[in-house]
């Protein structure tokens, strides 16, 4: 298989790596709620005029989260991949019996299925972590036959486990 990693294929593996298990997922959800109905009554005190500076401040804190993640990650991680040359080279992967062979221009390197700490799966990525900090990214339009995604994900259940709980594998 063929691979050429982009930009979003970076960004989405940075968005899948930050994803939170279901629970906290569910709390953030329900205090997004909280946040938005806040938001709501600060800017009703503002239209009215009857604002303080606590109110405005709130403004700015509740818009915190949406700017970073819609606006500064994607800047800071195409900066990110800007800087690593690396990630701008085409490499290839192959399935062996005893993990992934990665072969790029500059050397080749086998990822034994027992160095993968865990994996993630998204609707465009898998992301195969060998630590927290440290990931491979497989974007999902890379897959041809015979390789298939579901062949991939076969392989990972088999030699790996299940995908970190945080995900569920998108099922065929």
């Amino acid at each position: 298989m063929q691979v050429q990693l982009s930009p979003f294929d970076y960004l989405a593996a940075i968005r899948l790596g930050i994803k939170p298990r279901p629970v906290l997922a569910a709390i953030g959800s329900i205090l997004a709620l909280v946040g938005l109905f806040g938001l709501f009554l600060i800017v009703r005190s503002v239209l009215q005029m009857r604002a303080s500076w606590n109110e405005v401040i709130g403004i700015f804190a509740l818009g915190f989260f949406p700017v970073w993640y819609w606006v500064y990650l994607p800047w800071w991680v195409n900066r990110l991949f800007r800087q690593q040359r690396s990630l701008h080279e085409p490499y290839s992967i192959d399935l062996e019996r005893d993990g992934l062979r990665f072969q790029t221009s500059n050397g080749e390197a086998l990822l034994p299925w027992n160095h993968v700490h865990r994996w993630r799966e998204s609707k465009s990525v898998f992301s195969l972590y060998q630590s927290d900090t440290m990931f491979h990214i497989i974007p999902k339009r890379s897959f041809a036959p015979p390789f298939t995604e579901t062949a991939f994900r076969d392989a990972l259940l088999q030699n790996v486990g299940p995908a970190n709980k945080a995900v569920k594998p998108v099922k065929p």
